[in-house]
């Protein structure tokens, strides 16, 4: 038997609840409330996405000028489709997260999450569609872009997901949420400053306390680990070439002094390669980009990895 909270990742679930109830639905928090924070990451003239139709009308007011909004629900795109039909910098799309195929790559500037992950992570294989999705959204954002998380899911449950998903440069920012009966006059953190982040979420309990009351806003800038990293550590190139002789099946991981050693035995396609910093040792995963490597001769790796044309 499928409960409310497992029938948020349904189709059925939210065109029966927008069918039932018409109203607006603020998740979380009004856009008033966020609009320090996503003016601060997502600038007004970029093309900007938001996965769960949201307050975006919100954002056409503050100035934004292209907002696309997806959504699962037919129900609810229909609805918005008519009640702002005037607007043109709107746009609304019926679809689903887990497979954007109707955008191209490297589309949008930004994408605002507002209870979207959180939905997937509520239904039936919960961790393949919100991997599903990290990895849509990743693809569908520019080199540099950002994707702005908002969430109740604190570091230790999203921080995980997020970095084993794809590859991101990630900042942590908080908000008091909405229906806090006991608000301080004061806030629990300045939204606009980040809270201290690190490899295990264990420093934003030090910062806020132990369950802090808060919305957790997690700022995913994309990057692009080959032009960067290949470019400082030409010897990755060296690793890169000695893939070939390995089983494809393997990851590598190995760290610049030199040690190599393979960790895992379990193919992985479709996650993205990261980079992962301990310390002062830089520690590169390979996934998809082992695979290519594996199957490619030197004689045309090692041009495509010089010029980067691999990675473009």
């Amino acid at each position: 038997m499928t409960t409310t909270t497992q029938a948020y990742g349904e189709t059925w679930y939210w065109d029966n609840r927008y069918s039932n109830e018409p109203g607006p639905f603020d998740w979380y928090q009004k856009y008033q409330t966020l609009a320090p924070i996503i003016n601060l990451y997502a600038p007004r003239d970029c093309k900007i996405l938001v996965v769960g139709c949201a307050f975006s009308e919100g954002m056409v007011e503050d100035g934004y000028e292209s907002v696309v909004n997806i959504d699962i629900s037919s129900v609810v795109v229909e609805a918005m489709q008519n009640k702002y039909r005037d607007r043109s910098q709107l746009k609304y799309m019926q679809m689903d997260v887990r497979d954007m195929s109707a955008f191209e790559s490297d589309s949008f500037g930004a994408i605002i999450d507002k209870g979207t992950l959180d939905s997937l992570l509520c239904g039936n294989n919960s961790r393949q569609n919100a991997t599903m999705m990290l990895e849509e959204i990743w693809r569908v954002l520019k080199d540099k872009g950002v994707y702005i998380l908002i969430t109740y899911g604190a570091p230790l449950y999203r921080l995980r997901l997020l970095r084993d998903s794809c590859l991101w440069t990630i900042k942590l920012h908080v908000i008091e949420k909405l229906a806090s009966e006991e608000k301080s006059d004061r806030p629990v953190w300045e939204l606009t400053t980040p809270v201290p982040l690190n490899d295990d979420g264990s420093s934003v309990e030090q910062a806020l306390g132990k369950n802090p009351d808060v919305h957790y806003i997690y700022i995913c800038v994309k990057i692009s680990l080959p032009l960067t990293v290949f470019s400082l550590f030409p010897s990755l190139l060296v690793l890169g070439l000695d893939l070939r002789s390995r089983d494809p099946t393997g990851h590598l991981l190995s760290d610049l002094s030199g040690n190599q050693k393979l960790v895992s035995k379990r193919a992985d396609t479709t996650r993205n390669k990261f980079v992962h910093s301990s310390g002062s040792t830089l520690l590169v995963r390979f996934f998809l980009f082992d695979i290519l490597v594996w199957a490619m001769p030197p004689s045309i790796l090692k041009p495509l990895l010089s010029s980067h044309q691999l990675f473009d």
